[in-house]
């Protein structure tokens, strides 16, 4: 891909997110408490299932990320914003966090040994286009970054348990 592609497409992307995230909340949402978004890391082993990134949404309306402790906080940070613009445009469009939840463990339960592809690429996943979006920001945030791509997809594949 030339640069001018990559910079046109990086573009495109970041326009796309800016559209969906910049969106008017409702009043209903204005008259809530303000935006609280926490992240926190832990090792694979204390994640609701076998993941890298898990959003979560309290019943106060504030999100929480977790994100598995890997060995670069960049890399760490690029889950959480993944995760962060996945939760906020799924919750945009109505799917609801349980629908996400319930399909990703599913995803995993029957999940091939040799499989290394995420939930979310799956053309059936009911948030599908929610985490390509992400997808595609966590890219750009990857390459603004100076993350090499290939060895944070290693890491993201095989975090740290």
């Amino acid at each position: 891909m030339s640069i001018e592609l990559t910079s046109w497409c990086a573009a495109l992307a970041a326009a796309a997110v800016a559209v969906f995230l910049t969106q008017p909340a409702t009043a209903n949402e204005q008259a809530e408490n303000p935006m609280v978004i926490t992240i926190t890391t832990a090792p694979t082993s204390k994640m609701r299932y076998p993941t890298v990134g898990d959003w979560q949404f309290e019943p106060d309306g504030s999100l929480h990320i977790t994100v598995a402790k890997m060995p670069n906080r960049h890399y760490e940070f690029l889950v959480a914003l993944h995760e962060i613009v996945e939760a906020m445009l799924c919750k945009q469009s109505g799917v609801a966090q349980h629908t996400v939840d319930n399909f990703d463990m599913s995803y995993e339960r029957h999940r091939k040994s040799n499989d290394n592809s995420e939930p979310g690429d799956a053309r059936g996943a009911p948030y599908h286009r929610q985490h390509v979006i992400a997808s595609v920001t966590e890219r750009l945030a990857a390459e603004l970054l100076k993350v090499d791509w290939n060895r944070y997809n290693d890491a993201v594949e095989a975090p740290p348990r």
